[in-house]
C-alpha cells in the first residue's frame, strides 16, 4: 500500500528509509544495477519518487546503504559461524564458512563487484566516511573472530586477513559473474570453457590456499 503521509518524526523517517532499502534490494535480486532507476524503486517502495531523493540523494547512495546493510547481515552470520568453530578451526573449515555463507548470498556478491567501479563513485562525503567507518569496525570484529578460530593467527594479524580475503572476493566476483554478452561468449564458443569460474569452487580453493599459506609461513619461522 503506497505510504502517502509525509513522515514527520525521527521513527517514521527510519520507517520509510527501510522500506527504501527493501524495495531496492528486492529490485536487485532480479535485476542488474544497470537496469534499475529510482522511479522504480519508488513504485515498489509505494512512494512518490521525489521522496526517495529526500532520503538518498543518488542511486549510488542508495545502494551503497542496501550494501552495508547487506554486508552486516553477512558479517553476523560469518562471526556466529565461525564462534561455533570453538577455537579449533583449520583452514579448510574456516574458508568452507566463508564460502558456503557468501554463496547463499549471489546479489551481495553482485553488489561486491560494482561497490568500487561504481557505488562509490558519486556519493558525498559524510556517505563515504559513514561506509568505510562501518566496514572498518566490521573487518576488525571479523578479524578478531579469525584470530580466535585459527590458533596459527597472530594478535592483530586476523584483520589485515579479513581485509585480504575481502579482495579476493572482489576480484573472483568480477572473474565467476561475467557480463550476459561475456557469459554467452564463454558458453557458446569452442576453447573459452577455461574463462568459465563457479564462485564456490574458486572461493574455497583461493581462501583455502592463502590461510594454508600463512600456517605455513607461521611453521616455516617458528613461531
Amino acid at each position: 500500500m503506497p505510504l502517502k503521509q509525509r513522515a514527520v518524526n525521527d521513527e517514521q523517517r527510519l520507517e520509510r528509509r527501510q522500506v527504501l532499502l527493501e524495495a531496492a534490494w528486492q529490485l536487485f535480486q532480479d535485476n542488474s544495477y544497470e537496469k534499475i532507476n529510482i522511479a522504480d524503486v519508488a513504485h515498489v517502495a509505494g512512494l512518490a519518487k521525489g521522496t526517495v531523493y529526500l532520503y538518498f540523494p543518488t542511486k549510488e547512495a542508495l545502494f551503497l546503504a542496501v550494501q552495508a546493510e547487506q554486508l552486516v547481515g553477512w558479517f553476523d552470520e560469518l562471526e556466529q559461524e565461525l564462534s561455533g568453530l570453538g577455537g579449533v578451526g583449520d583452514a579448510s573449515r574456516v574458508a568452507s564458512i566463508i564460502c558456503a555463507t557468501l554463496s547463499r548470498r549471489p546479489a551481495l556478491t553482485r553488489l561486491f563487484a560494482i561497490l568500487h567501479t561504481v557505488l562509490e563513485q558519486n556519493i558525498d562525503y559524510p556517505t563515504a566516511l559513514a561506509f568505510k567507518k562501518l566496514l572498518l569496525e566490521r573487518i576488525l570484529r571479523l578479524g578478531t573472530t579469525l584470530e580466535a578460530s585459527l590458533p596459527f593467527l597472530q594478535p592483530g594479524q586476523g584483520a589485515q586477513t579479513a581485509l585480504w580475503i575481502y579482495t579476493f572476493l572482489l576480484g573472483l566476483q568480477q572473474l565467476t559473474n561475467p557480463a550476459p554478452l561475456v557469459r554467452e561468449v564463454i558458453a557458446h564458443e569452442p576453447g573459452m570453457g577455461v574463462f568459465a569460474f563457479d564462485f564456490c569452487h574458486e572461493c574455497q580453493a583461493a581462501v583455502t590456499t592463502f590461510l594454508i599459506g600463512l600456517e605455513n609461513r607461521k611453521n616455516e619461522n617458528g613461531l
